[in-house]
């Protein structure tokens, strides 16, 4: 708490400086060693992250830390740790950063999407709220609050916070991907389909929106150009096994045997979950339904998180 108050003590006097002498002929006297050492390894972490090297400015940063904590450097720290894909050090950062201040908007919008990421919806809920009550303009929180309302299976929170979000980033192909598939999710199969349409025309490289155009596609049963779409994005073998999946899930058995044959056939040597699926779309077609249907990991989680930034 010493450190912190000489921090605080010189900076305010080297605003008066300014104010009431127009400048000061040397600030040698008026700014303490730890804020002149404590501004160097900011200035030299700020540096290495410039020139891409983002072990050496946490380090830089983290000595920073030892002299002045602050709840921005904690942030700066876990946005550094995000970039080297180190999840569980970014959250421990981000975490320091709302000890430093609990109301850190900033920081309270990363724990939650790190939750979300992790299939924690409630923490991320908790968190998320906080932030928006901290600063309302966070896009992030609200995208990630609408997530969070889909998986409670509350179309109306969902598109409502999706609606605020795209408020805040107009044009947002994350946003849109969420919104289209919440409109998925609540059966509005044609209204998925036109906001899908924005999304991969605002991003012609967005797999997760292309993923879910083809969703939608093959619930109404339009295999073949769901098919076209996901080759574009995929090999034959996933092209294949996708279509069919949805197709043992709107009860086209004959269909799902068909494409999860050709999926078979296209990588027989590893594609373990297609072949699992046609055994359902088997059972199925015989009146038996035991065997588990099975959605390849990739596709698992169709929304857009904008963790660290617009992400899918």
């Amino acid at each position: 708490m010493k450190k912190r108050s000489a921090y605080k003590s010189s900076l305010a006097i080297g605003l008066a400086c300014l104010v009431l002498l127009g400048g000061c002929a040397s600030t040698s006297n008026d700014v303490s060693p730890d804020m002149i050492a404590h501004d160097k390894f900011v200035a030299r972490a700020e540096q290495s992250a410039a020139a891409g090297n983002m072990p050496e400015a946490i380090m830089n940063y983290m000595n920073a830390q030892d002299i002045f904590a602050s709840a921005e450097i904690w942030h700066r720290i876990g946005l550094l740790q995000l970039e080297l894909d180190n999840e569980f050090p970014a959250m421990s950062a981000f975490q320091e950063a709302i000890a430093e201040d609990r109301n850190y908007a900033p920081s309270l919008e990363a724990v939650g999407l790190l939750y979300l990421q992790w299939k924690q919806s409630k923490h991320a809920e908790i968190a998320l709220t906080k932030a928006i009550d901290n600063d309302p303009k966070l896009w992030r929180s609200h995208n990630g609050l609408g997530i969070v309302a889909d998986l409670d299976g509350d179309t109306a929170a969902a598109q409502e916070h999706y609606a605020k979000a795209l408020s805040l980033k107009p044009g947002s192909a994350d946003i849109l991907n969420n919104i289209g598939y919440s409109h998925f999710l609540s059966g509005d199969n044609e209204r998925a389909e036109q906001v899908l349409d924005s999304a991969v025309t605002k991003n012609r490289e967005h797999r997760i929106a292309w993923d879910n155009m083809a969703r939608v596609l093959a619930r109404q049963k339009r295999y073949g150009d769901a098919y076209n779409i996901l080759l574009t994005q995929y090999g034959k073998a996933i092209a294949y096994h996708d279509v069919g999946y949805i197709a043992l899930l709107n009860g086209d058995y004959v269909f799902a045997d068909d494409y999860l044959s050709k999926a078979i056939h296209a990588s027989p040597s590893y594609f373990e979950t297609a072949f699992n699926n046609r055994e359902a779309a088997r059972n199925r077609m015989i009146g038996n339904y035991e065997g588990k249907i099975a959605t390849r990991s990739e596709t698992k989680f169709p929304f857009c998180i904008g963790l660290g930034g617009e992400s899918c």
